[in-house]
């Protein structure tokens, strides 16, 4: 069920050129210029429906260069959805064998979003989504990984406020049920 996304995009060299989302200017390129494609993004790793997204606001918009070869300094996509969460969207193709740590530094400074004077009960829910491209070592070869903070022994949620989740691209071919699981509640 592999499933390919790809874009056409001029370069300095010839007429066009196919490049995966996967590369991080077509991802964030195609993100921001279109509001229908992140909506439906969206929708999915989060378990709305389309129309539930009422506004979604790009945080770090990136200048979009006219040629893919251009430096660009962004890491990642940080959203401000329907003016309540807060959400940060990193495409991660390289296995640089550090995801967890650098998941929790993303999902942790995009948290402390207070400015002085602000009450703590303002903070916004906080929801970093990784994007993979393969499977972090331990990690359980699954599709789609949701985490949360919560007591081991009691299975209390600490908090909703914050959340990692983990798409793991090179886990496409998983069982059509497990992918479509979140239908199903």
């Amino acid at each position: 069920m592999g499933i390919t996304m790809s874009v056409s995009l001029r370069d300095s060299k010839s007429n066009g050129i196919k490049y995966p989302l996967t590369n991080d200017f077509m991802f964030k390129a195609v993100l921001q210029r279109s509001e229908r494609a992140l909506k439906g993004l969206l929708s999915a790793l989060l378990h709305m429906e389309m129309e539930e997204i009422a506004a979604v606001r790009i945080l770090n918009p990136i200048e979009i260069g006219s040629v893919i070869d251009e430096k660009m300094m962004m890491l990642d996509l940080k959203l401000e959805l329907n003016d309540s969460r807060i959400l940060d969207v990193e495409m991660q193709v390289l296995d640089e064998g550090n995801w967890p740590e650098r998941s929790l530094t993303y999902l942790c400074r995009t948290f402390d979003q207070l400015e002085k004077g602000e009450k703590y009960l303002e903070v916004k829910e906080t929801i970093h989504i990784g994007i993979l491209n393969f499977t972090p070592q331990g990690f359980p070869e699954k599709l789609y990984l949701e985490y949360y903070f919560y007591n081991l022994d009691t299975a209390h949620k600490y908090s909703d406020k914050l959340s990692i989740r983990v798409l793991q691209l090179n886990q496409m071919d998983t069982k059509v049920e497990e992918n479509e699981k979140w239908n199903e509640i």
